[in-house]
């Protein structure tokens, strides 16, 4: 008897990167910021002060996603304290206390959103960058700084990355995920107690949070993009804490400063346990500085202390897109590689970014997370490969869950089952169909026109013709000429004017096609969108049954008959039969499998075996045949014999 089993896997976000918080709509934040100067007596004569002046710009204000509920300022002793912009002023005079004191008390909502651009912004950029309130020049922010440096290996890099792009958000996006791929984070001593230069990040190809954002700067910056970086604090899981990180702002032009946090690829959105403090034009500047005048006193610094914690978390994210996960085998042999597809659509008309996370899994040969950006009302397609465990307990059945989750998409969830006697998907087919049902990234999403294919009939078998008819409808007012609908390497023409419709079928020859998983797209020269149909191909399974044992045996002996079973592709409900003697079955098999039934040598004394095969392939069509296997049985008595003529000669009595 076969036995099911469930099994769950949980998949955790790699280096404590995500925030448990990150999919919800507000995060209300306690900041406590506190520093000091402590005045020690140098020289004979009494300590005089005449005052101390800290100049600050390390504290939370007013951002597009950051409301500031609360914020007071306290001294010890009295001291003037002043905002002056995104400057805060505390100054003692003629102080009487050896030790100046200040907290700085905060209390700050993040909201979770989406700075909105709704219209593609060509890249490169030709026009001037307009400046903002408190904002240097924005061209400034376009130049070369003492750690975001550009050399030639620098321009080089961004040259190549962006090499082709016309479309201003995609750029920067393209520049983000090559930092993120090709940079390792880490917390080596080297680094950490000074931010290294991006050419030397580049070079060596790892670093902190600092720097990884400083050579996504300077990549940026040799392509004339304005960015600079932002100094705060987030939250860990895996510390449960706060603690300071860095990540950067690049300007749109037209709409302002957008977020990037490279580290925790979050490219164009952060989540709300990122308290943004200050922004700096490089990372080298620093965030507080004391002026003083005094006599017979050296004047200590103690550094900036700031704790962070959450308050309250309120509501989830808004839907802005949709999510499905699908299985493209949902059952299988154990240790399988079964290609995962996640499907996302923007249901806004602005450009969304999104980092898609597997959730539930087995063992992915992927990270578990990919970020993706869609441009308005785009729908993307992303693979992932899972792999089935291999040791698992023989007859049972096993079901795993699958599970994708997107904040501003919500999750979705699939299953596959897997175990002995389903069909075998090897490594390099899961990847090989991976690479062919990829979309091409060198071509923009037509979001205007429609196209929607599906299959005439549910199911064909091999070999058969199918027939998939594509439906294509522009729903824009552009006209679309030329543009072609192709199959894999086969395309028709299929210009579009506004409002039309139309229908293109295909033929496909099933002896042909290699794999049920295919890609229909329709293009022009600069755009695509693709359709994904879905076949259903019947193999025909061909069971054979061969090597018969035993072939000699003496009588009235109990043994095991076996016998070798073969199959060209998954059958279902198998039933062998042996006449007189017993039957064995499997409800699912694909490949070789040896049989073994118990019996007395009695039960064949006629000196044969007749094996009845009764099997069904995937929906359900009957098959069946008899094979016939001799046996020699040996030392046979004479009572046996005359019952054997007996039987010859009336064959309807039973013996």
């Amino acid at each position: 008897m076969i036995k099911k089993l469930v099994i769950l896997f949980l998949l955790l976000m790699p280096l404590a990167m995500a925030s448990e918080f990150n999919d919800k709509a507000v995060v209300e934040l306690s900041v406590e910021e506190t520093a000091s100067v402590v005045a020690v007596q140098e020289g004979s004569g009494a300590i005089r002060i005449d005052y101390v002046q800290a100049n600050l710009s390390l504290f939370p204000k007013e951002a597009d996603n950051q409301v500031i509920a609360e914020r007071t300022v306290s001294t010890i002793p009295k001291a003037s304290a002043e905002f002056l912009g995104d400057k805060l002023l505390i100054k003692w005079t003629d102080p009487r206390d050896e030790m100046l004191k200040f907290v700085i008390n905060a209390k700050v909502r993040e909201i979770n959103k989406i700075m909105t651009v709704p219209k593609k912004i060509s890249f490169p950029h030709t026009g001037p960058y307009m400046s903002g309130p408190y904002d240097r020049d924005i061209d400034a922010y376009t130049k070369a700084s003492l750690s975001a440096d550009i050399n030639y290996e620098i321009k080089k890099k961004s040259a190549e990355i962006l090499e082709g792009e016309t479309d201003y958000y995609r750029a920067v996006f393209r520049v983000a995920e090559w930092v993120n791929t090709n940079i390792n984070y880490t917390l080596d001593t080297m680094t950490e107690d000074a931010v290294q230069k991006a050419s030397w990040v580049l070079e060596n190809r790892y670093g902190v949070c600092d720097e990884i954002t400083t050579l996504f700067m300077s990549l940026l910056r040799s392509a004339n993009i304005p960015v600079r970086f932002v100094a705060g604090q987030v939250y860990s899981d895996k510390e449960k804490s706060f603690g300071n990180h860095g990540w950067a702002e690049v300007y749109f032009p037209g709409y302002g400063w957008v977020p990037f946090d490279v580290t925790f690829k979050q490219f164009g959105w952060i989540d709300p346990t990122h308290l943004k403090l200050a922004t700096e034009y490089d990372p080298s500047e620093s965030s507080i500085g004391y002026t003083w005048r005094a006599n017979n006193a050296k004047i200590n610094i103690n550094p900036l202390d700031i704790k962070t914690r959450i308050l309250s978390v309120s509501g989830n994210a808004e839907k802005l897109a949709d999510i499905n996960v699908e299985a493209l085998r949902n059952r299988v042999s154990n240790g399988s590689y079964v290609p995962i597809k996640v499907t996302v659509k923007n249901l806004q008309a602005y450009y969304l970014p999104l980092l898609i996370s597997i959730t539930k899994a087995p063992k992915l040969l992927d990270e578990t997370e990919k970020p993706v950006l869609l441009s308005p009302y785009e729908e993307k397609t992303i693979f992932w490969t899972a792999v089935m465990p291999s040791d698992i307990m023989k007859n049972y059945a096993y079901t795993t869950f699958i599970e994708a989750k997107a904040v501003f998409a919500g999750t979705a969830s699939t299953n596959i089952s897997f175990g002995e006697g389903n069909e075998y998907y090897s490594k390099q087919w899961a990847l090989d169909t991976v690479q062919r049902l990829s979309p091409r990234t060198e071509k923009e999403f037509l979001p205007d026109l429609e196209i929607s294919c599906n299959p005439l009939k549910e199911y064909y078998y091999r070999d058969e013709t199918a027939q998939v008819s594509c439906l294509l409808e522009n729903k824009g007012n552009t006209n679309f000429q030329p543009m072609k609908v192709c199959f894999e390497a086969q395309c028709k023409d299929a210009d579009m004017l506004i409002g039309e419709k139309k229908e293109v079928d295909w033929q496909i020859n099933l002896k042909e096609l290699k794999t049920s998983d295919f890609v229909i797209s329709i293009e022009s020269r600069d755009m695509v969108k693709y359709a994904y149909p879905k076949l259903k191909i019947i193999e025909v399974p061909v069971l054979e049954i061969s090597e018969f044992k035993p072939s000699e045996i003496k009588y009235n002996i109990d043994s095991n008959m076996s016998f070798i079973l073969q199959s060209n592709a998954q059958a279902r409900n198998i039933t062998m039969n042996v006449k007189n003697v017993g039957y064995s079955s499997i409800s699912t098999f694909s490949g070789l499998r040896e049989i073994v039934i118990p019996f007395n040598s009695k039960q064949v004394r006629k000196g044969n075996a007749v094996v009845t095969l009764t099997y069904y392939d995937g929906v359900g069509k009957m098959y069946s045949f008899d094979k016939e296997f001799n046996i020699i049985v040996t030392e046979i008595p004479r009572y046996a014999r005359l019952a054997l003529w007996i039987e010859q000669l009336m064959p309807f009595v039973e013996f």
